[in-house]
């Protein structure tokens, strides 16, 4: 039995010049064993919403990042919901809605029910969110259910940089706040994808709503607050709305937990029965929780939904029954399911992230001092291992393309409270008035290409590499520029506009036959208009019975892109990104002197019967 006491000295002792060179409170390794205690009561902070955050007084320098921030969250919200009005439509959107039908006709009983249970998405999607915007929809009789999916995206959006401002100001100050709210906002990928993808978005939301829950959750231990767990509990439930991947934050839950509880309580008295009290009622707490949890999302899905799901393995449930992913363009090679690399997700990340973001991400470790001493060190772990464990599970994982994403949106908040934490410790660190302005003067210079690229290219501005990689201009003809057609609207709204502006056939009840290489959701566009009809047909195909034809660069080799092969003279518009063609519209000029022709014999032959009838009055 002494032996294993020395054991326990000889962890205590290590833990303890942990301790000491983080220069850290006393509350560790304390001699007495946490007692744990429910309480109803809401924790008191010292800035309460209605005096300290939106106080309108002038108090301290940090007030000043207060009202910048104010005021660029509400044209924040202004700004993304008016991009939300002009995104396009992807083929994952679209395949989502139609499984979101499925779902509504399951619950209504209409229509082929069984054709729901037998869809992939059905065992690992409970798609609420999409639900009742879709059953709002039908009682409204929306015409565009795509529009207001895009607005509750940018909300959904917009409400997750509002809560990551809020939790930064809580663990910092206003100027913390400040930058991460203004890093999100310069992040055209993030950015691009708040105002187009509910599903990811909802699920972010929920995932990162709930790892702030466990953050506060750990800190308030051993004293559990009834509405911290109700709201840990919520933000679950709204991340298993969309993916059943949000069961791994069950995981985090109990690592988070009991981790923090090994870590306050004194080793020595591990064996002893006040600490297994203690620890068996932390266990009976996170079992409850994990109960309620799989046993409200059992009941939702009428047990339809996969819910016995293992959460260290739930990222998995991203890349199961998910459309294997067509073949694309990865640094210069062709790299489909038989060839996906497992550094895909690390290095996309990495190269479409801002600089001005990756240099705060860097500062954070840098400083990681300063960080300690304000956030704690069992607080940072709680971050640092949400982020890696998602950034591993990728990595040793086949990612679909298409659900990449998903995680993406879900790992970059985490990301973001690195990199502003980052710049806030190094201003910290510095504490000189002079330098902490030439400090923020550079962040507003390195902010001003994403910035620019955000103003200048919309709505394609998600479409975005960062200076590593050399930008847009290098990493043309070497990455995959529109997996998915992102520019179908735009395109689709234009040849439309052009048909009834130039009606070169003469005929108002023209059918005119438009081709595209384009996804499945081009369709959407032209399903009302009885006047064009719209055919899929891969760019290198040999048909040219079409009048208009709208080729996207995804699906044109990368030879031709490369060379400045593509697109050719005959096109009648092109949309550029930063001066490089993405998407490109022809006519097909001879069809249209063909038709020209057709025209005039016609023409012809109208004018000899007239003669021949004036002739024969004369007579």
């Amino acid at each position: 039995m002494s032996s294993n006491f020395n054991i326990f000295n000889h962890i205590e002792r290590l833990f303890q010049k942990i301790y000491n060179w983080f220069s850290y409170s006393h509350e560790m390794f304390d001699d007495e064993v946490m007692q744990f205690r429910i309480s109803k009561q809401r924790q008191h902070l010292k800035y309460r919403a209605s005096r300290g955050l939106f106080s309108m007084s002038i108090k301290n320098s940090d007030d000043i990042f207060k009202y910048i921030l104010l005021i660029m969250m509400l044209i924040m919200l202004f700004v993304m919901i008016l991009m939300s009005r002009h995104v396009g439509i992807s083929d994952r959107e679209l395949e989502q809605n139609r499984y979101t039908e499925l779902v509504y006709n399951h619950f209504h009983h209409i229509g082929d029910t069984e054709a729901y249970k037998s869809h992939p998405y059905a065992s690992t999607q409970a798609q609420y969110i999409d639900l009742l915007i879709y059953t709002i929809g039908k009682v409204i009789h929306a015409k565009d259910i795509f529009v207001a999916k895009h607005l509750i995206s940018a909300i959904f959006g917009w409400l997750l940089i509002l809560y990551l401002s809020i939790l930064m100001r809580l663990a910092y100050n206003w100027r913390a706040a400040f930058f991460t709210a203004f890093f999100l906002f310069i992040s055209p990928r993030f950015l691009g994808y708040s105002i187009s993808y509910l599903t990811d978005v909802t699920f972010a939301f929920g995932f990162v709503f709930t790892i702030s829950q466990l953050y506060y959750f750990c800190r308030e231990i051993p004293v559990i607050r009834i509405y911290r767990v109700i709201k840990i509990i919520l933000g679950m439930l709204i991340a298993l709305s969309t993916f059943n991947a949000g069961f791994v934050l069950i995981h985090f839950l109990f690592v988070f937990a009991l981790l923090n509880f090994l870590i306050y309580n004194p080793i020595r008295k591990f064996f002893t029965l006040e600490y297994l009290k203690s620890l068996g009622t932390l266990l009976i707490i996170l079992i409850g929780i994990t109960a309620v949890i799989y046993l409200t999302h059992a009941i939702g899905t009428h047990f339809l939904v996969k819910s016995l799901v293992s959460p260290r393995e739930a990222f998995s449930l991203l890349t199961v029954n998910y459309p294997v992913a067509e073949n694309q363009l990865f640094a210069g090679k062709i790299i489909g399911p038989d060839n996906f690399p497992s550094r895909y997700f690390v290095q996309f990340l990495f190269i479409t992230i801002p600089i001005v973001v990756l240099i705060g991400f860097i500062f954070f470790f840098v400083f990681i001092k300063s960080a300690v001493r304000t956030l704690k060190p069992y607080s940072i772990f709680i971050f640092l291992y949400a982020f890696f464990f998602c950034i591993l599970k990728v990595h040793d994982n086949y990612m679909n393309p298409d659900t990449m994403w998903a995680i993406y949106y879900a790992i970059y908040p985490l990301f973001m409270l690195m990199a502003a934490g980052g710049v806030e410790n190094a201003m910290r660190s510095i504490n000189d008035v002079y330098t902490n302005t030439v400090v923020i003067g550079l962040i507003a210079l390195f902010s001003i290409l994403p910035i620019r690229h955000i103003a200048f290219n919309q709505p394609l501005s998600f479409i975005y590499f960062n200076e590593l990689s050399g930008g847009i201009h290098n990493a043309y003809a070497k990455y995959t520029i529109q997996y998915d057609s992102e520019s179908n609207k735009l395109s689709a709204q234009w040849l439309k506009e052009h048909i009834r502006a130039n009606n070169w056939s003469g005929d108002p009840d023209h059918v005119w036959q438009v081709a595209t290489n384009g996804n499945q959701a081009c369709n959407l566009f032209f399903e009302h208009d009885s006047t064009i009809t719209l055919e899929h047909m891969p760019y290198h195909a040999t048909d040219t019975t079409w009048d208009y034809y709208i080729s996207f660069c995804n699906d044109v080799p990368a030879t031709l892109l490369r060379n400045g092969l593509w697109p050719p003279d005959s096109a009648i518009m092109i949309f550029r990104l930063e001066n490089l063609p993405v998407t490109a519209i022809y006519m097909n000029k001879h069809r249209e002197q063909q038709r020209s022709l057709l025209d005039s014999i016609a023409q012809a032959q109208c004018d000899s019967l007239l003669n021949v009838g004036d002739n024969l009055h004369d007579d």
